[in-house]
């Protein structure tokens, strides 16, 4: 048996299994620790089973127990009641980001008539924490089979509804609870009726007596009572049977025959087969740049707003290596330096205007690989190198040497908003939504309440010989919309920062992400964020763009951001002439005398009397849940 023990050492019990063999070389407990093969396995063996008990016992209580970090969540619209309720969904139901999402679109359908409407377009982005990717849904309204840019009536500016589908989408990959569970705070909306927000009434106003959609804005005007909005019977009506039957009655069923009755009334010719059922929601890859060491994540066509504002940033990035600023002045706001850098910003956005407005439909049949090979060029390097190498620092460019700029890309700026949800645990879920215009076509469809896109006004209305868009109508095809909500990472850092930013007011809106941004990576290092104790260090004097980029490895001044006062762009006619010119819009309050830098260089400048856009971004520094918002928006977000 070997040096220490023997064959007498083993104790039989009347049932005749073997007990440990006796150790006589330790004293108690530990002369019956057996030092053979076979015993030693046996405890192994019982190890392994003790920690494959507690190994599964813990992943019980990962998936199933109580969490052990509280969760948190952050929900930006343009309604206070709406947010609150997409915050009930995730605390009340246990619903996750997605869930919160969708709640808060349809609660919007009813009480911003103004920029949202079951009869509206979408473009959604998901991103998935464990996962490391994003989900993009491609929703936005197509052309019907008759259609004319030219013609007067309002029925002629209907896009085939894309909302319902997309959020159905998005619901059937990402939603938690119940389809009818996301329903219910429009429905009290609709049934009850609802506070009207104070940015609805600013649109009713400016509208009322100068759009085809005046008949809208004065029904709301007439209709509320000491602030409140009364009940809509049929649009509860229908909110019910979308909650209880899924989108099917609305392309395939009763709720779209009464769409293709209600245009037959107006003289368009829709069929329910060719047109409605038919539809489609798209689910492109995204697009991919870098900046000032994060890593840009967008839309492709026909939702051109993250492209243009992914292009803007990395060549902006570009030209700064090529030609730095100096950090400490930007940090310190000098306003020399800080006009230079909007200057280029203001350059680059007008070059990247000229190849957004040679875009199309890339689903297109017919001319979706021209927009996809124009796409592909757009984002290449020697392309962006070259539209670097335009840009002058003492001087703007001028329109003729830019090349043609499609003005429809300015449409549609009051009828556009945004959503953004975030969780603590996974998912961030973010939604451009659409109707073309202000309160969209003004058409609503008899016993629905719904109210129909304006969509096809989207579409260049220029002749096909004058340029070389290819966003002109076709049946089935989408018009370009200049929103899409946009994903940022840190690209050396995968746990560093990811959000998503968003905007409303269309390309303005993008030009305010870009703007926001830019301040954020670049030069607002010398702000407090939240938790810290002090504020960092500035740069050095010898620091510049070039090596400078304080965002990557600091706090994320997101807020700070959104609180400078902002410019965007215009792109209006000139005076007794066919042509345009661009114009920079200040916000009140833009310093003057970084807008005096910018009239030096060359820009027409004009102060402008309300806000220009709205801007928002939700994700996580690290796995802290964070939310940007604006001042003036605050009561419209909600958050715990």
């Amino acid at each position: 048996m070997g040096h220490y023990f023997s064959d007498n050492q083993f104790h039989i019990h009347p049932d005749g299994a073997p007990t440990l063999p006796l150790n006589p070389m330790r004293k108690g407990f530990w002369k019956y620790i057996c030092s053979s093969a076979q015993q030693i396995n046996l405890i192994y063996l019982g190890i392994s089973v003790c920690l494959a008990a507690i190994s599964f016992a813990l992943l019980l209580t990962i998936f199933f127990g109580q969490p052990q970090v509280t969760p948190r969540g952050f929900f930006i619209s343009n309604s206070g009641f709406c947010s609150d309720s997409g915050k009930r969904i995730m605390t009340d139901r246990g619903g996750n980001a997605a869930d919160a999402l969708i709640a808060i679109v349809l609660c919007l359908s009813v009480t911003r008539p103004d920029a949202v409407g079951l009869g509206g377009c979408g473009a959604f982005l998901v991103h998935v924490r464990d996962a490391n990717k994003n989900d993009l849904f491609d929703a936005m309204c197509s052309s019907p089979s008759a259609f004319d840019v030219t013609s007067q009536n309002a029925a002629y500016s209907v896009g085939v509804p894309g909302l319902l589908a997309g959020l159905k989408s998005v619901h059937d990959a990402y939603g938690y609870l119940s389809w009818s569970d996301l329903f219910q705070p429009a429905i009290d909306s609709a049934e009850h009726g609802f506070m009207v927000h104070p940015d609805l009434m600013r649109i009713v106003q400016k509208v009322v007596n100068s759009t085809p959609t005046s008949h809208i804005a004065h029904d709301i005007e007439q209709n509320v009572k000491n602030g409140l909005y009364p009940p809509q019977p049929s649009l509860a009506a229908t909110l019910r049977k979308l909650a209880t039957e899924g989108v099917q009655p609305f392309y395939n069923g009763s709720i779209g025959q009464g769409i293709v009755d209600e245009m037959q009334k107006l003289g368009v010719t829709w069929v329910l087969e060719g047109d409605l059922s038919t539809y489609q929601v798209h689910k492109p890859n995204h697009t991919e740049l870098d900046s000032a060491g994060f890593t840009i994540h967008g839309f492709t066509s026909p939702f051109v707003g993250g492209l243009l504002a992914a292009n803007v940033l990395s060549n902006l990035d570009m030209l700064n290596h090529l030609r730095p600023l100096r950090s400490r002045k930007l940090a310190l706001g000098e306003p020399k330096e800080v006009a230079q850098l909007y200057h280029r910003l203001i350059e680059l956005t007008k070059l990247s205007l000229v190849h957004v407005s040679g875009l199309g439909d890339p689903y297109d049949p017919n001319s979706g690989k021209i927009t996809v090979s124009r796409e592909d060029k757009f984002m290449s390097l020697e392309t962006r190198k070259s539209l670097v190498s335009m840009v002058s620092d003492d001087r703007v460019l001028s329109t003729s040497a830019l090349g043609y700029v499609d003005p429809v890309i300015f449409t549609s700026q009051d009828g556009e908003t945004f959503v953004l949800t975030v969780e603590s645990d996974n998912l961030i879920a973010s939604a451009s939504l659409i109707m073309g215009s202000p309160f969209g076509s003004g058409i609503k469809t008899t016993n629905t309440g719904i109210l129909l896109n304006a969509a096809q006004r989207l579409f260049s209305s220029a002749p096909p010989s004058s340029t070389t868009s290819l966003n002109v109508p076709a049946p089935g095809r989408r018009p370009l919309a200049t929103t899409s909500p946009i994903f940022f990472e840190t690209a050396q850092q995968k746990c560093g920062h990811r959000f998503i930013a968003a905007s409303s007011s269309g390309l303005q809106g993008i030009v305010g992400i870009s703007q926001v941004l830019t301040s954020s990576f670049l030069y607002l290092s010398n702000v407090t964020c939240s938790g810290d104790e002090q504020r960092p260090p500035l740069p050095s004097a010898e620091e510049t763009t070039k090596t400078y980029t304080p965002a990557v490895g600091a706090c994320l001044p997101v807020n700070a951001s959104l609180a400078l006062k902002r410019f965007t762009l215009d792109f209006l006619p000139v005076q007794n002439s066919t042509q345009h010119e661009f114009v920079v819009l200040l916000e009140p309050g833009f310093p003057s005398a970084i807008k005096k830098g910018l009239e030096d260089l060359g820009h027409k400048v004009v102060a402008t009397t309300n806000p220009t856009s709205v801007v928002g971004a939700v994700g996580w520094t690290l796995y802290t849940t964070i939310g940007g918002v604006e001042q003036s928006s605050v009561n419209s977000s909600s958050w715990f």
